[in-house]
C-alpha cells in the first residue's frame, strides 16, 4: 500500500543489466518454480543480498509473484524482453573470420569433436542464426556464431579469438570486415550452461539464444520472436521442474 504501482519502469534496464542479472535471469527462466531465494544463491553462484534485491524489483514490476520468500510464477517472457533491453550479443568482443570451405564444414569439425575423433575445439556453442534454424521457421543460412570460452585453466575473460591453435583447428581464416563466422567472447559460463545438443553439436540454451536474436543485427530480432513463439508452445519440453537440476557451466 505504500508502493504507487503505476511507477514508471525507467529503473528495470539498470536493475537487469550486467553479467550477475544475466544469470538470475536465465535460471528464473529455465526453472519453473516454486523456489527461493537460498536455492537461486546456491544455482547461480550469486550472494542471496543481491538475489533478494533483484527479485523485489522484479516483483514491483510484475515478472515475477511471490508467497511470502517462495517465488510461484515468472513471467518468463516478459523477462527475457526486459532484459533484452540492457543486452546485446555483440557488446561481448567478438573477431569474424572465414570458413573457406563454408559454415558447415566447422559445423562438421565440431560434432566430430565431440565425438572424441581426435580433435578438440574447447569449450564451443552455436548460437544465432544457425542455431535457430532448428526452432524457427525464418532463420535459414546466414553468419555462423560461435560462443568460445577460455582454454583450460584460464580465466573466463581471458578468452583469445585469435588462438592460432583453436583457428586451425576450425580452418578459419582472418577477415577484417565481416566473414561466415564471428567467435564471440563467452563473457559468463552461463552462456553455456544449458547446452543442447543438435546433429552433435552444442547449441546454446532456448533462453540465451532467444535473447542473442532479440538483440542481435538484421533480421535476427525476428528470429528471436519465432523462437519466443516455439519456446512458449514448448514450454513444458524445455523448462526444467526443479531447481537442483539447473547449475552454472563449469569451464574448468
Amino acid at each position: 500500500a505504500t508502493r504507487d504501482p503505476w511507477a514508471p519502469s525507467s529503473d528495470r534496464p539498470r536493475q537487469l543489466k550486467g553479467l550477475k542479472a544475466a544469470r538470475l535471469v536465465r535460471a528464473l527462466v529455465d526453472v519453473a518454480p516454486p523456489f527461493g531465494a537460498t536455492y537461486l544463491a546456491q544455482a547461480t553462484g550469486l550472494s542471496q543480498p543481491y538475489i533478494s534485491r533483484l527479485l523485489d524489483a522484479l516483483q514491483e514490476q510484475g515478472l515475477i509473484r511471490r508467497q511470502g520468500r517462495r517465488i510461484e510464477h515468472v513471467d518468463w517472457m516478459g523477462l527475457l524482453r526486459a532484459r533484452a533491453e540492457t543486452y546485446s550479443l555483440l557488446k561481448a568482443p567478438s573477431a569474424g573470420y572465414v570458413a573457406p570451405q563454408g559454415p558447415d564444414a566447422v559445423l562438421e569439425f565440431l560434432a566430430a569433436a565431440q565425438t572424441g575423433a581426435g580433435v578438440s575445439a574447447g569449450q564451443v556453442a552455436v548460437t544465432g542464426t544457425v542455431a535457430a534454424a532448428s526452432v524457427a521457421p525464418l532463420a535459414l543460412g546466414g553468419q555462423l556464431i560461435l560462443y568460445l570460452g577460455p582454454s583450460p585453466g584460464q580465466e573466463v575473460r581471458q578468452v583469445d579469438l585469435a588462438d592460432p591453435v583453436l583457428l586451425r583447428r576450425l580452418r578459419l581464416l582472418p577477415q577484417t570486415n565481416g566473414g561466415n563466422v564471428l567467435l564471440v567472447a563467452a563473457e559468463d559460463p552461463v552462456v553455456f550452461t544449458g547446452c543442447r545438443q543438435v546433429r552433435g553439436v552444442p547449441h546454446v540454451a532456448l533462453s540465451q539464444l532467444a535473447l542473442d536474436c532479440l538483440t542481435g543485427p538484421g533480421r535476427m530480432p525476428s528470429e528471436g520472436e519465432e523462437i519466443l513463439s516455439y519456446m512458449e508452445k514448448t514450454t513444458r519440453e524445455w523448462r526444467k521442474t526443479n531447481l537442483s537440476e539447473w547449475q552454472v557451466a563449469d569451464l574448468s
